[in-house]
C-alpha cells in the first residue's frame, strides 16, 4: 500500500489526506522492510509533495540535510 501511495504522490504531485489505515499501513510497511531512514532528494520530482506525504503519513517532519530530506525512523 505505502508504496501505492508514494508513487501515485511522485507522479502527480497530488497529496491526499492519508486516514489512519494508511498512516497504520506505512509504519507496518516500514517496519517491514526494516527502514531505517526515508530519504528524498530536493531535485527529486515533486520533491515538496513527497516531503508533506512522508511527513503525513509517518507523524515526523522531515529533516533537509545535504540537499535531501530525511526522516529517521529508529
Amino acid at each position: 500500500p505505502t508504496a501505492g501511495l508514494l508513487e501515485r504522490v511522485w507522479r502527480t504531485g497530488a497529496v491526499p489526506r492519508f486516514t489512519a489505515a494508511q498512516r497504520r499501513a506505512f509504519a507496518d510497511d516500514t517496519a517491514y522492510w526494516k527502514a531505517a531512514a526515508i530519504v528524498v532528494p530536493a531535485t527529486e520530482r515533486n520533491a515538496g509533495a513527497l516531503r508533506r506525504a512522508v511527513d503525513a503519513l509517518s507523524g515526523r517532519t522531515g529533516q533537509f540535510v545535504d540537499g535531501v530530506w530525511l526522516w529517521d525512523l529508529r
